[in-house]
């Protein structure tokens, strides 16, 4: 038997005006269209960068489990460039998928029951096995922060790959705001990435002394644009004053009152 809405929010017997039902459908089809227009332009985004790269599984942008892992291979190509071993491929669509068993398992576990609570029945949620409920919970809770911190350390290293001096703020800004993160990568769909930009400058470098590029050549110039990069961000600007602030208006008798003066004059 299937319960309406507002039997679900507000008990079986109870009388909402229609004004509230009708906020509540409007809040639930805002949020609704906001979420598919934030997952439909993640995808897209994500999609475009993964075939620039040379992926040619890029489609898998559009699913929700291979975003996650579409994810985590650029992020593995990355740390494979700068001989890192990752596997944020495989352990970010597999935390999701753990997490969502746990929340079917959590659904299992408990069964509906209709209450009398002042006059009206409400609708309850009791289990019958306590125990097993809250390791549910708690796995999907684990599974839950596991995946984040996975979703979090991937989004980094492409945030770098792209924007290393940036990298840091715009981590911080998804965290805290993830409807942020489709918008980042619009701004570093277009770009060149950080590695490819290495490779480039050593292979002309390489093609200028008339000699094939070696990985050591890749090495020391990632290590002379990291330099660069350092040394950008350690030297500050100069502030310049203004010209205004030195000049002096002249007394009438033409002479300057700030001019030092001579003994002749102190006498």
């Amino acid at each position: 038997m299937f319960m309406s809405l507002e039997s679900f929010l507000f008990g079986e017997k109870a009388s909402v005006p229609a004004g509230a039902m009708i906020a509540v459908w409007a809040v639930l089809g805002t949020a609704a269209a906001v979420f598919l227009a934030l997952y439909v332009l993640q995808a897209l985004f994500l999609q475009k960068i993964a075939n620039k790269r040379g992926n040619k599984n890029g489609w898998l942008a559009w699913l929700p489990f291979g975003f996650r892992y579409l994810l985590g291979r650029i992020a593995d190509d990355q740390n494979h460039l700068q001989k890192r071993r990752t596997f944020y491929r495989l352990s970010a669509p597999l935390l999701q998928a753990g997490f969502w068993l746990c929340l079917v398992a959590i659904g299992f576990l408990q069964r509906p029951v209709w209450v009398v609570d002042g006059g009206r029945r409400v609708l309850w949620y009791v289990s019958e096995l306590p125990l097993f409920l809250w390791i549910a919970v708690g796995l999907c809770l684990t599974a839950l922060c596991a995946q984040t911190a996975v979703k979090c350390v991937a989004l980094y290293r492409i945030y770098w790959d792209y924007q290393p001096e940036q990298a840091n703020k715009w981590l911080i800004v998804s965290v805290l705001l993830p409807v942020t993160v489709p918008f980042f990568l619009l701004g570093i769909s277009g770009k060149e990435p950080y590695e490819e930009r290495v490779r480039r400058a050593a292979e002309e470098k390489a093609r200028q002394m008339q000699r094939e590029v070696t990985p050591e050549d890749i090495a020391l110039e990632r290590l002379h644009k990291h330099e660069l990069q350092e040394r950008k961000e350690e030297e500050k600007p100069s502030v310049e004053l203004p010209q205004e602030l030195f000049v002096v208006e002249s007394r009438e008798d033409g002479r300057n009152p700030f001019a030092p003066r001579s003994p002749q004059a102190q006498g």
